[in-house]
């Protein structure tokens, strides 16, 4: 069995983690749409990284750090609005011929 202060960490995370994650998650889906709010988990790897450090006391590697700047700049990028252009459409499927009646032919 799980102590007080273990009972109540699982607690947070029960309501935390599940289920105010859920509700962000999707209020954010609704007011900014699917291509802004996906770029939002892309802040994990930049949280992760300075809570390990926190929590670690210590700085985190290079690797990690570029890693991260990789996925700091693709947002920024992201949020400025960098798109590859779209591809041209195609033309419009013209209409069938028509079939000529046996008076016309």
């Amino acid at each position: 069995m799980p102590t007080a202060t273990e009972a109540l960490i699982l607690l947070y995370l029960a309501v935390m983690m599940t289920v105010v994650a859920f509700l962000a998650w999707f209020t954010g889906l609704r007011l900014l749409g699917v291509e802004r709010a996906g770029m939002f988990t892309g802040l994990v790897p930049a949280a992760t990284l300075t809570v390990a450090a926190l929590q670690d006391q210590a700085l985190p590697g290079l690797t990690q750090t570029a890693g991260v700047l990789v996925v700091v700049a693709g947002l920024v990028w992201g949020a400025a609005g960098g798109r590859t252009p779209a591809p041209a459409a195609p033309e419009p499927i013209s209409a069938p011929p028509r079939s000529l009646s046996g008076a016309e032919a």
